[in-house]
């Protein structure tokens, strides 16, 4: 049934593919067989499974007779940064060598592009084409996603070449759903050099291939050809359409495209307010500058911006400076470094895309492993106490939570603003407690590893209080974590400084 599960995944045949893989996971499976599953959950947009079954594996409570292998590793690695861990998940596949996985460069390449961070993606897909099997599936995935990230970094002409190279080998391989890819490809990067008509030809084959399929890849033709016309004209027809297009993102729940819209609509319709708020609501630098590299007219990004939720505040209105915790409200301060301010932190990094469970418990917990047994209770836990100190500040915010996903909403009908966005990035150097238990510790432990419980009872701390400033100093590269799970210790370098 793997065998089958794999044809229909390369013919697009998804929803197939899907009924088969849960009639799978009904059956005990071996511990070679539970990566093969995972491998096909991911590549099905059902990362959960995942997660679930290769867990156990690589992040083990108690030592394994056989360790996780390199697979295993790469695997769930891959998993993570498509439920939003990127940074435990690029943690991870760096440490994969490619002479033992092969394919751990192509997954770091996939995490890197989920951040638009296209550049570097390309050098790791290189070295994994470079060592492949010319025949291969995985080529040719490779190959779809090396041109994507040709296109993105406007090389037009090694994009034209790649993409007609990797089309001629997706013919020869039936791959359907990877040929749709290139056509849109090409569509994209011939709208990059104002070539309407040859975009207009690429995008009308893929509708063809797509007759089909009204899946996501129908849609992404349908925006392209919605954004040529954009591109083309910026009449007020073609933003409307582009209008029309953006609601169905959103119903389909695929965020990226609302944040692409919004540019195209902010560029070719003349819409500076906002370019302001794609540029504020991105925290993915390279695709900042992009808008800073492409928009024309001699737009430059608001140098102070608030955030009010698509009403405007005035000057009586709540505020909340997430940098600093203040607000306007008399006594009422969220205390910077401390959980819930962490997590407002990480909700205001992006207003398009919602927070996955996994990427909020990265950002709140840093240098820490997630955890399905005890990572969501913590998060949640958090979400609680940010919940319960915009109610007593008497601020109309609230965290929604919605199929998995977690985002910062305005309540009501009044307005509210978020102060401080330029700041907004990850904190750039400890905070005054973390160098304290560093400071501490360090005496105590400086000749041998130790555990957290250790640390706890030798300076008195709280141990979930001790466990987040620790990853802290983990996350600042001032303490090194050794091992996993229960066989975690902690231990500082002879010659590390931490004044």
């Amino acid at each position: 049934m793997l065998e089958n599960i794999e044809k229909n995944l390369r013919a697009n045949r998804l929803p197939a593919a899907e009924t088969e893989l849960r009639e799978v996971l009904k059956k005990k499976l071996s511990r070679a067989e539970r990566v093969t599953v995972a491998a096909l959950a991911r590549r099905l947009r059902l990362p959960e499974i995942s997660v679930r079954l290769l867990f156990p594996v690589v992040r083990p409570s108690a030592p394994l007779k056989n360790p996780a292998t390199w697979e295993e590793k790469a695997e769930y690695g891959a998993a993570l940064y498509r439920l939003g861990a990127t940074a435990e998940s690029e943690t991870l596949l760096r440490e994969i060598p490619a002479a033992r996985f092969a394919k751990a460069p192509l997954y770091l390449a996939f995490a890197l592009q989920s951040r638009w961070a296209y550049a570097e993606a390309v050098g790791h897909l290189q070295m994994f084409l470079k060592n492949s099997s010319p025949a291969s599936y995985e080529l040719l995935i490779a190959g779809v996603n090396l041109c994507a990230g040709l296109v993105f970094l406007k090389q037009h002409d090694s994009a034209g070449e790649e993409i007609e190279r990797y089309t001629q080998l997706a013919r020869k391989q039936n791959a359907v759903l990877l040929r749709m890819n290139l056509l849109e490809l090409a569509a994209q990067n011939e709208l990059g050099q104002n070539e309407f008509g040859r975009a207009a030809a690429f995008l009308n084959q893929a509708s063809q291939l797509a007759q089909d399929n009204e899946g996501l890849d129908a849609f992404f033709i349908e925006k392209w050809k919605t954004l040529s016309l954009l591109i083309a004209t910026g009449s007020a027809t073609a933003q409307r359409e582009a209008e029309r297009v953006r609601a169905k993102a959103a119903v389909l729940r695929h965020w990226e495209t609302l944040r692409d819209i919004d540019w195209h609509l902010g560029r070719y319709g003349n819409h500076p307010a906002l370019l302001d708020q794609v540029y504020w609501g991105t925290p993915h630098d390279a695709f900042r500058q992009r808008l800073l590299r492409e928009s024309s007219g001699g737009w430059q990004p608001a140098a102070d911006y608030e955030w009010s939720f698509g009403l405007e505040p005035d000057p009586s209105s709540p505020w909340l400076d997430i940098t600093s915790g203040r607000t306007n409200r008399p006594g009422q301060v969220l205390k910077p470094g401390q959980v819930p301010h962490r997590l407002l932190r990480a909700l205001a990094q992006d207003f398009y895309k919602p927070c996955r469970l996994l990427f909020l418990h990265g950002q709140i917990f840093p240098g820490e492993y997630f955890s399905p047994q005890s990572s969501a209770g913590r998060v949640h836990q958090a979400t609680y106490r940010l919940k319960q100190f915009f109610s007593e500040a008497e601020l109309p915010l609230s965290v929604r939570q919605q199929s998995g996903f977690f985002s910062l909403v305005r309540e009501g009908k009044n307005p509210v603003a978020l102060r401080g966005l330029s700041l907004r990035q990850p904190l750039t150097q400890p905070s005054r407690q973390t160098l304290d238990l560093v400071n501490r510790l360090r005496p105590k432990f400086a000749s041998r590893p130790f555990t957290s419980r250790e640390a706890a009872q030798k300076i008195k701390w709280p141990k979930r209080t001790l466990g987040r400033y620790l990853g802290d100093a983990v996350h600042f590269k001032l303490v090194a974590k050794l091992g996993d799970g229960r066989l975690t210790r902690y231990a500082f370098s002879s010659s590390g400084q931490n004044s």
